[in-house]
């Protein structure tokens, strides 16, 4: 490995400078070995995000196996062992001398041409917009209340990570693609309709979206109303396990601020988070104009209260 190491460097560290000299803000990786990387991680309950001390974990893990033929790493396909270790140095090489912190999935190979995260400001070229509006017409889910969740929870979810470091690159985009399809099984049946929202997000493709966003995204679908489970994200690494539940609380919330389909009628809400107990700040007279609506607030505060969770609306 370290011989390995060190030819890639040799062939990376004359053109490091033409990389360092850009302040960049996001890295992201196509399919082929951080693909392959990710699914390991994802495999062994780490993270969806590539860190240089996970690449470090993984060439131990190489190391102790001696050779080739015994490589036996959880969540390595059989079909990628004979050039996983290589790439990986390749991989390591590249963090350690273009000062890489964290590098994401691209959701598309190289080859498609097109790097769709990094392309913020074309927003018809964005594969993961793609696929939420082909979903939204697949399933007959109301474009409009969806967006007016999405907006509601991004503004909720923007107060939230202002005030508690739990965020992570993808926050917005899972919570995003969650608000757009929490009516995915809607069309099926009301009373269960966040139960055949997940088992359909469990049985479709999601483009654009890694394998840890698509199941975050059903598990929000799953759970964004009635009863919240107990240890609702338990399965997860325990660094993604508080964005989540704090994604789980602003969607339920803004799914409840949107019931009544009368978009233009929800007023700006100020998020104050203390730990736990968060309290949503209505200008005066809001609530009570709005019986209903805070009707199913009252509800949500105890659904939330049963789970743990302090939630104050005032």
């Amino acid at each position: 490995f370290r011989r390995a190491k060190a030819a890639a460097k040799a062939l990376i560290t004359p053109q490091a400078d033409a990389f360092l000299c850009f302040d960049w803000e996001n890295c992201l990786g196509a399919s082929g070995t951080p693909q392959a990387i990710t699914e390991i991680l994802v495999a062994q309950g780490i993270s969806d995000a590539i860190r240089l001390d996970y690449l470090r974990h993984l060439e131990l893990q190489c190391i102790e196996c001696g050779r080739i033929e015994n490589l036996d790493i959880e969540g390595l396909e059989d079909n990628r062992k004979a050039i996983f270790p290589s790439g990986l140095a390749i991989l390591i090489s590249l963090f350690e001398c273009l000062n890489i912190k964290h590098m994401n999935i691209s959701g598309g190979a190289l080859r498609e041409g097109l790097i769709y995260g990094m392309l913020d400001n074309v927003q018809e070229n964005d594969r993961r917009e793609q696929t939420l509006n082909q979903t939204m017409a697949r399933y007959h889910i109301d474009k409009s209340h969806a967006h007016a969740v999405k907006g509601v929870a991004l503004s909720l979810c923007h107060q939230l990570c202002s005030q508690q470091d739990i965020c992570h690159l993808d926050t917005e985009a899972i919570l995003s693609a969650a608000a757009i399809l929490h009516e995915t099984g809607l069309h099926i049946e009301y009373k269960k309709h966040h139960e055949h929202g997940a088992y359909i997000l469990s049985h479709i493709d999601l483009p654009g979206f890694t394998r840890l966003q698509r199941a975050a995204v059903r598990d929000l679908v799953s759970l964004h109303r009635l009863v919240i489970a107990p240890s609702p994200f338990s399965h997860y690494h325990a660094e993604y396990q508080p964005m989540l539940l704090g994604l789980l609380r602003i969607l339920r919330i803004s799914v409840v601020l949107c019931l009544r389909r009368q978009n233009k009628h929800i007023p700006n809400i100020e998020l104050e988070c203390h730990g736990e107990s968060w309290t949503l700040h209505f200008p005066d007279g809001w609530l009570k104009a709005h019986p209903l609506i805070n009707a199913e607030l009252a509800n949500e505060i105890w659904l939330q209260h049963k789970a743990g969770w302090e939630l104050i609306c005032q």
